[in-house]
């Protein structure tokens, strides 16, 4: 459960959970990457969840369309 309203939204959601728990891996160094620095791809699952919060429909053929076809 996230403890702050990340995209301002008025609710404590799903985007909110994804974007705290990105960041509390990014400040305790749990990355699953073994590099030190800080991933450029931070923006694909984040367009992913604002796509997700305006339109789910969308958001969910979007997301079994990265899930089936990689």
């Amino acid at each position: 459960m996230a403890m702050y309203d990340w995209n301002r939204n008025g609710k404590k959601d799903m985007c909110d959970n994804f974007i705290e728990y990105n960041i509390y891996q990014d400040v305790t160094g749990n990355n699953r990457n073994s590099s030190s620095s800080v991933s450029s791809d931070w923006w694909v699952p984040f367009v992913l969840y604002l796509i997700m919060a305006i339109c789910p429909p969308l958001g969910v053929i979007i997301f079994l369309g990265i899930l089936i076809f990689g």
